[in-house]
């Protein structure tokens, strides 16, 4: 199992929304579709509901969301355990307002990403206000909004 499929379906999952999930992980949604359906072959189950332009998850994604955390949250801890020899990996929580991920944040980030390959973005989108919030919570280390 691609952990890397699994990890999509969860932040699918997680943020309720496919592009959102997509632009987390800097992949486009057709790639984010495909790793989900892909999953969904392996296992032999549903795990969204595509009924309409929204989506839910089924039984056995609920199901699934619940192993999915365990093995995303596995594949954390065994990282660290085995990096401890390696230099250590840079972690950066950004939020950004949709108009600004759009028009220049995600090649910046990309560029950024290729530059140093230690380093782990999260990323959240989300308005003004709340990125405001976020970043003074500690929550988010950097914020790009208007």
């Amino acid at each position: 199992m691609n952990l890397r499929f699994v990890e999509a379906f969860y932040w699918v999952a997680s943020l309720k929304s496919i592009s959102r999930a997509a632009e987390k992980l800097f992949l486009t949604q057709s790639a984010m579709s495909s790793r989900i359906s892909t999953l969904e072959d392996e296992l032999g189950v549903l795990l969204l509901d595509r009924a309409d332009k929204r989506f839910k998850l089924t039984a056995a994604g609920a199901r699934f969301l619940v192993y999915a955390d365990k093995l995303l949250a596995l594949q954390r801890e065994v990282k660290a355990e085995m990096g401890s020899n390696q230099p250590l990996a840079v972690s950066m929580r950004i939020g950004a307002i949709e108009s600004v991920l759009h028009s220049w944040l995600i090649p910046w980030l990309e560029k950024l990403r290729a530059a140093y390959p230690g380093l782990e973005l999260e990323l959240t989108v989300e308005t003004t206000p709340i990125l405001m919030d976020l970043v003074q919570r500690g929550t988010l280390d950097v914020v790009f909004a208007a």
